[in-house]
């Protein structure tokens, strides 16, 4: 007589599954939070028990006392973009245990792009209105003022301010 011996395995599956743009930006930027979803499936022919599943960036933790083959243990966490992040990828790994096989890991990994923005002001041109040839009182001098995106982040908010003359004017 043939006893089949049941296989344990599981899976792990780590997932972003959204975001919150806090700042309209389009981007994933500071404040931002992001959503993550772990779902451990037991994939053998054995019940698993005490299956875990952890998350190293957020420090979420769920457990579940008994997963019958087909079944899952999920654990949903979220985090918030650091300023420390701009720049550099957000590396998290999802881990899956059990009291029947290793741990086995799955990685994201959310590059976050990095803010920079170079501003020129130039003289562009003047009015010399006394004919003198050079800039004197009464002459307008006439510039121009450049905001360029100089990151990989989409720019929010950008303001361009002139102390010279209390000129302003918002970028969308």
């Amino acid at each position: 007589m043939n006893v089949p011996v049941p296989s344990p395995s599981h899976t792990t599956l780590k997932e972003l599954t959204g975001s919150d743009d806090n700042d309209g930006s389009g981007d994933y930027s500071a404040g931002d939070t992001l959503y993550y979803t772990i779902t451990v499936t037991n994939d053998g022919t054995a019940n698993l028990t005490n299956v875990t599943v952890d998350d190293d960036l957020t420090g979420g933790s769920t457990s579940c006392a008994l997963v019958i083959p087909g079944g899952t243990c999920v654990l949903n966490t979220s985090y918030v973009v650091q300023v420390s992040d701009l720049g550099n990828t957000i590396a998290n790994i999802g881990t899956g245990d059990s009291d029947q096989t290793p741990p086995s890991d799955s990685p994201v990994n959310v590059p976050v792009p990095s803010p920079a923005h170079e501003t020129l002001k130039e003289l562009t041109g003047s009015d010399d209105n006394d004919g003198s040839g050079d800039y004197s009182a009464g002459d307008t001098l006439y510039y121009t003022i450049t905001v360029t995106n100089t990151g990989t982040a989409n720019l929010t908010n950008v303001t361009v301010d002139d102390d010279l003359t209390g000129g302003s004017t918002s970028c969308a």
